[in-house]
């Protein structure tokens, strides 16, 4: 019964250093489990703060453009009345020249 009883205390014994194994290499995988997550989130971060450096570019460039495109028709609105106003003059000259010769002629 003696010898019975250590049999049962090593089997215990064994039982008891497979749990503990087991549990060990459980953590193992939780700890791998959390960086592998850590790192994907961080990925994410970087790829979310590339997109918003993106987003920044393109706004800027945006902007520059738009500042260009208006600087383009205020000056095309310039030579519009630069064209305009020598229309004017134009037409004004050629009926003082239509009025000069109908007195001459």
């Amino acid at each position: 019964t003696v010898a019975m009883q250590q049999q049962r205390v090593r089997e215990m014994e064994e039982a008891l250093t497979a749990a503990q194994d087991a549990l060990e290499r459980e953590r193992e995988r939780a700890v791998v489990s959390e960086l592998a997550k850590t790192e994907t989130e961080k990925t994410d971060e970087r790829e979310h703060a590339q997109t918003l450096l993106e987003l920044d570019r393109l706004r800027k460039q945006l902007r520059e453009e738009t500042e260009e495109m208006e600087r383009n028709k205020s000056e095309a609105d310039g030579y519009r009345h630069m064209l305009v106003k020598i229309t004017g003059d134009l037409n004004y000259a050629n009926d003082d020249i239509e009025k000069e010769r109908e007195r001459a002629g």
